[in-house]
């Protein structure tokens, strides 16, 4: 109500009856109220707020042809603002949102203030810029304006602020964990079976902590690698070229080998950039897919086959794509990362306990595989063979998922599948080589930073990892429990080594 009646009255021409009646007074910028004065505040200079863009009625001639003395209300404004830096007498004070109040990314500002600096570092070698421009933190409790270090033009008044900055920086000291303890389960409420989807089990060993954060408390941190920009992509980065190429297979893998229309339906949504460039982008990431499709019998005709599978306190069902006669295949244009492997055999042992009911006399009309094989652009990475008891190590991986949702299990799928290959390496070691360490590789793995050779950094990097075990090291506080459920996840594995 307030800002509207101030709107309101900032919009009247009239100048009322308080307009130089000497203290501060607040009015809108108009023609002919560039009065000068001692300090001058404008507010609100955002990039296309002003200058203002001047909305013709359809019917205004004007619109259809511009002539020389027509009046344009952005010309107007550039004069009003330089009338505006004349009127000031002592200080001038010029503000813009510079950044989103929802995620805090850059906002431009007005192309006048941009003007303005380019002039001023133009007079001052390049350094008036750094030494004019304030930039305010996005909270006003935040610890900038408190420090004792802090810029001198970063100041407040409020008490209120201060004590909720107090608060924050002793909480910011302390670095108190996320999740002290499991959650206590609500009052009066059923304790009912777990009940499962297969990309939820999936879900919870490729990520432990985003699924305790889903499932237990209800959110998700959005990393932004679905979202798309106001740019053009003209070069692709690593990630984006693996997102682009996972849906040009999964397309040819449905059917749809129409190159036209697949490079169409990218270059529409923005995902690829237009013209010539955007083909030759195309051609080179469909010869990735061509190379993995190589592999994939394609004469054989695909199918779903969807999964159920039920213990005792649980249950967990979904639907299993790329079956090939008695075989799954997992493709994939690049390669297989960490998340991509512990996703896959997850799959693969609910596969495998499905199978297991058919073998034991129960009917199914959709008969599972117990073979599973993955495929990369080089060819066959590996190869997952029947899994023995896997009913029994599925009810334990569903026992392990339901603790999950009380407090995030310790496992990591990069610090993990490094211990693994530590112990039971893919390839045979070169000669003269000492075999790794692989406590040490899973904790190199764990703390590894992303560069340009390896675009995705360690497990740490995760958010739902740095929030759930804030303030601690848990490959070595929880070692132990981490090892435990390592084994655990690929006890099968493991048993074929010391066999």
């Amino acid at each position: 109500m307030v800002r509207d009646w101030l709107e309101a009255q900032l919009d009247l021409d009239t100048f009322g009856s308080g307009f130089l009646s000497g203290g501060m007074t607040v009015a809108a910028l108009k023609p002919m109220r560039s009065l000068p004065f001692k300090v001058i505040a404008v507010v609100g200079l955002d990039e296309g707020v002003f200058p203002r863009r001047e909305r013709r009625a359809a019917f205004d001639m004007l619109e259809l042809e511009h002539r020389a003395g027509d009046r344009d209300m952005r010309t107007d404004d550039r004069q009003l603002f330089l009338d505006l830096l004349c009127a000031a007498e002592q200080r001038l004070i010029l503000t813009y949102s510079g950044r989103a109040v929802t995620d805090n990314s850059p906002r431009a500002s007005s192309v006048v203030i941009d003007e303005l600096l380019d002039h001023l570092d133009r007079r001052t070698g390049g350094v008036a810029r750094e030494r004019i421009v304030v930039v305010h933190p996005l909270q006003p409790f935040s610890r900038r304006y408190f420090a004792p270090d802090r810029d001198a033009r970063l100041f407040t008044y409020s008490t209120t602020q201060a004590r909720a900055a107090i608060a924050s920086l002793q909480v910011r000291g302390a670095d108190v964990p996320f999740v002290t303890a499991p959650l206590a389960p609500v009052k009066g409420r059923a304790e009912t079976a777990l009940d499962l989807t297969l990309a939820e089990l999936a879900d919870c060993w490729r990520n432990p902590s985003k699924f305790f954060c889903r499932q237990a408390l209800g959110f998700t941190i959005p990393g932004g690698e679905n979202e798309s920009g106001d740019d053009e992509e003209l070069m692709l980065d690593m990630m984006t070229q693996g997102l682009l190429k996972s849906r040009m297979l999964a397309a040819a893998l449905h059917g749809d080998a129409d190159m036209g229309h697949e490079l169409r339906r990218l270059q529409g949504d923005g995902s690829l950039p237009p013209g010539v460039l955007g083909s030759a982008w195309s051609e080179c990431l469909r010869d990735d897919v061509t190379a993995a499709l190589s592999f994939v019998p394609l004469e054989i005709t695909a199918r779903i086959v969807p999964v159920s599978v039920t213990g005792t306190e649980w249950r967990v069902s979904g639907m299993l794509d790329g079956v090939r006669g008695d075989t799954r295949y997992v493709v994939r244009a690049g390669s297989f990362r960490a998340e991509h492997r512990v996703r896959a055999w997850v799959e693969h042992v609910v596969m495998c306990a499905a199978h297991e009911g058919v073998e034991d006399g129960a009917i199914s009309a959709f008969p599972c595989p117990a073979r599973t094989v993955l495929v990369a652009r080089k060819g066959i990475e590996m190869t997952y063979e029947c899994v023995p008891d896997a009913r029994v190590l599925l009810t334990e991986l569903m026992v392990e998922a339901g603790r999950g949702r009380a407090a995030p299990l310790v496992f990591f799928p990069q610090a993990a599948i490094c211990w693994l290959d530590a112990i039971a390496p893919a390839k045979a070691p070169r000669k003269n080589t000492a075999p790794k360490d692989p406590q040490a590789a899973a904790r190199k793995q764990f703390a590894c930073e992303a560069d340009q050779f390896h675009p995705v950094g360690g497990d740490h990097a995760d958010e739902h990892v740095a929030l759930c075990f804030r303030g601690m090291d848990p490959l070595v506080t929880q070692w132990n429990e981490f090892e435990r459920l390592t084994r655990l996840l690929f006890r099968p594995m493991l048993s074929r080594i010391t066999a």
